[in-house]
């Protein structure tokens, strides 16, 4: 909690510069790390763009609604993988009547798809699609390390275009337990309180 173990802080530093993001977060697991996320990126109340058979939506006790207080928007992908032009139909417009859009969630690779590998270009269309609208992405990337190596590329090819990114320790880096969330310094900083809540 105080930003004290050696350990830790160089765990976080790598993770960072490793996906290509200032800062990183240290969680016990892809589903908090994920919840962190959520919480950090949206207001009560808001709405949250993702893949119908998503891992947030699907396997996670519907965290974002029961604890971060938001709706899901889901939309059916092809084979997990969001058409950009229906993630831009679905992101609200300014109407007293609906609630605004939040977030962006992505997943690659994408677990009920088989491990469908999102490329980096269609990555980046559901990133641009968001970024013309003002609405963060947000990569449950818990397996993004295979995604890089199915496609021959460096990580950052996929994670750049995320403003935040889970991934886990323990989906193919050897590790027993625990996951990372990162992003800017300042997101970092709002999921550490997050993380700490």
């Amino acid at each position: 909690v105080k930003g004290e173990d050696p350990t830790v802080n160089r765990l976080q530093e790598v993770a960072a510069r490793k996906v290509g993001k200032e800062a990183a977060l240290l969680v016990t697991s892809g589903t908090m790390g994920n919840l962190v996320s959520i919480l950090s990126h949206t207001e009560r109340g808001q709405e949250v763009i993702l893949e119908s058979e998503c891992h947030i939506f699907y396997y996670e006790v519907a965290g974002f609604a029961a604890v971060a207080g938001l709706q899901a928007r889901a939309l059916r992908g092809m084979h997990g993988i969001l058409d950009p032009v229906e993630v831009e139909r679905a992101i609200r417009p300014a109407d007293i009547h609906q609630p605004r859009t939040g977030l962006i969630c992505v997943e690659n690779t994408h677990n009920r798809a088989g491990g469908t590998v999102w490329k980096p270009e269609q990555m980046r269309a559901v990133y641009e699609a968001g970024q013309r609208h003002g609405v963060p992405v947000h990569l449950d990337g818990a397996r993004v390390f295979n995604a890089a190596v199915a496609l021959g590329v460096d990580v950052r090819e996929l994670t750049r275009y995320a403003d935040s990114v889970m991934f886990c320790l323990s989906k193919g880096l050897s590790c027993p337990v625990g996951s990372l969330v990162t992003g800017t310094k300042e997101f970092v900083e709002r999921a550490r309180r997050m993380r700490k809540m």
